[in-house]
């Protein structure tokens, strides 16, 4: 069972980590053009980690990509506590 969720996090990377870093907009008091501007943002933000991944960390594995998900979620999640 930990293999099969460990694959799924690791074949929907992108989306999970634009949505955890873009819902960090939602409960905030900013003018709509500002969140849909974060949320373009944090999509480019995703898309150069997967550039930089494929450069440097071509044999990274489902295990140790996971772990690094779940940091920079995590760490999004702080920073928004801190600021908002």
């Amino acid at each position: 069972m930990e293999d099969r969720i460990k694959k799924f996090v690791w074949k929907g990377r992108i989306p999970l980590l634009v949505g955890g870093f873009a819902g960090n907009f939602s409960g905030t008091d900013l003018p709509d053009h500002f969140i849909i501007l974060g949320i373009i943002g944090c999509g480019v933000f995703v898309g150069l980690l997967e550039v930089t991944k494929q450069k440097f960390y071509p044999t990274m594995n489902e295990e140790s990509g996971c772990g690094i998900i779940f940091l920079l979620i995590a760490i999004s999640i702080i920073i928004r506590q801190l600021f908002w």
